[in-house]
Formats: C-alpha cells, sequence, structure tokens
C-alpha cells in the first residue's frame, strides 16, 4: 500500500516509516520540510494522490489553548483531501485518558476535538490512544521542578517506549480500520513520582523527587488511573529499565 505519515519527520513519525518500510509498504513522509501544510491545505492533494491510508502523528507547536486552532484546521484539510484522493484509512495518534484530561486541559481539549472530527468524518478510521512516552519523562520532571524538588502527583501512569509507539500505530495502519479507538501502553504501571526517580537517577540527576497531592500534571488534577489504559489495552513489552541504558548509550 501507499501510506503518507504526516509528521513523518518527528519522534514516532520516523520509526513509523521505517516500520512500514519494513514491511514492503510505500510509507511517504509528510511534513511542511516536504512541502505539505496540513494548516494550510498546501501539498496534500499531490502528496494523498494514490495513497490507501494516511496516518497523522503530527503535533501542535504548543501544548496551550492555541492548540484547538491547529487541530481544527488541520484535520479538517487532511480529511477533505482524503475524501478527494479516495483514501481509505485514516489512523491518527492520540492519548490514553484525553477525555479525562479534557474537562482542565484546553490542549487535551484540542485533541478530543480532533477525534470528533475524525469520527464524525468521511473516511474509515482508526485511533490509536497511546500512553505517555518513555522519551518525554525527563521533560515532564523539568515542567514540575520548583527549586532542586520535582512535584508529581501520587498517580499511576504505565509509560512506553517511542519505538512501541511507532509499531503501534504501524501495526493500525496496515490493518483494517476500526471505526474506533485502540489502547496501546508500556508493559507495567509506576507512580509518577517512582518512574521520575528513576530516570533523574539514571542521568545523575540530584533533585529531590516527591509525591505530593497537591501537585498537577501539566496544570491537570489527576486521578489515581486518569493516565492508565483500560484492561482491554495491547501491552508492549520495552521495560522502562531496560530503555533507560539503551536510550544512554545512544545519547
Amino acid at each position: 500500500m501507499k501510506i503518507v505519515v504526516i509528521g513523518g519527520t518527528g519522534l514516532i513519525g520516523r520509526k513509523v516509516v521505517q516500520d512500514l518500510t519494513e514491511h514492503g509498504h510505500d510509507a511517504i513522509s509528510a511534513s511542511p520540510s516536504s512541502g505539505v501544510n496540513t494548516v494550510t491545505g498546501e501539498g496534500l492533494a499531490d502528496v494523498f494522490a494514490g495513497a490507501d491510508v494516511v496516518v497523522d502523528v503530527s503535533n501542535s507547536p504548543t501544548l496551550d489553548d492555541a492548540a484547538m486552532d491547529f487541530f481544527t484546521a488541520a484535520t479538517t484539510n487532511v480529511l477533505a483531501a482524503e475524501a478527494a484522493a479516495g483514501v481509505k484509512h485514516h489512523v491518527a495518534l492520540s492519548v490514553v485518558g484525553t477525555d479525562r484530561l479534557a474537562p482542565q486541559s484546553g490542549y487535551f481539549q484540542a485533541k478530543l476535538l480532533q477525534e470528533k472530527l475524525i469520527s464524525e468524518g468521511p473516511i474509515p478510521f482508526t485511533i490509536v490512544h497511546a500512553t505517555q512516552f518513555f522519551e518525554f519523562i525527563n521533560t515532564l520532571a523539568d515542567s514540575a521542578t520548583v527549586g532542586d524538588t520535582v512535584r508529581m502527583p501520587p498517580a499511576l501512569f504505565q509509560p512506553m517506549a517511542g519505538a512501541d509507539v511507532a509499531e503501534g500505530v504501524a501495526i493500525a495502519a496496515m490493518n483494517e480500520p476500526v471505526n474506533g479507538m485502540v489502547e496501546i501502553g508500556g508493559p507495567e504501571a509506576f507512580r509518577l513520582s517512582d518512574a521520575m526517580r528513576i530516570a533523574l537517577t539514571a542521568r545523575g540527576d540530584s533533585r529531590e523527587v516527591v509525591a505530593d497531592p497537591e501537585a498537577r500534571y501539566w496544570g491537570i488534577e489527576l486521578e489515581e488511573r486518569t493516565l492508565v489504559p483500560s484492561d482491554g489495552a495491547t501491552l508492549f513489552d520495552t521495560r522502562f529499565e531496560e530503555w533507560i541504558p539503551e536510550a544512554a548509550a545512544k545519547a
């Protein structure tokens, strides 16, 4: 199949293109650097010509309320161009717990709108809900740091390797559309504070990590299982303790 990957130059997109190519598909990376702009619609008609599947792993350049404008314009343009080109399957990457996070977050309200536009649109679809990526745990720690202390809510999450996220998305693209959502996650759940402590210790970071019931996750108050996938989720094998030394070796 010809499969176009929007956001194909990013962390997940590059790996999706690689996985699909290794499975014998004609995987095309689409991004502003290749002349494709989903917000303006530039280049969509050309890159979608003859495509069987479109995978969208792109993201808003900001994680605030401005994300609404991005996802509204980009998703509307992509779906219209897919319909014109006869695309048979739209695959989008989203986040486990989006509906639970949206009431307190403009960014997740935008992601929820993206999902609504896709589900009500003209193209058969699969929305892949993934848990948080191992690669972003240090960024999350930095966002929650005051002085030399990282304060995290005592909630659970079940992070996964970016390579496994990409594999899950690629599998969805190669399968038939489910016209619904599938969940993917890592093999084990951690307290947020425990995961932060493991990650910081591994890189020799001396910041203290504290489990604080008053702390917020990107400004969001979490319940214990807000970020955890349901029992029917597909869980991948890469464990956090295995990934850390591999990532350090590649750095």
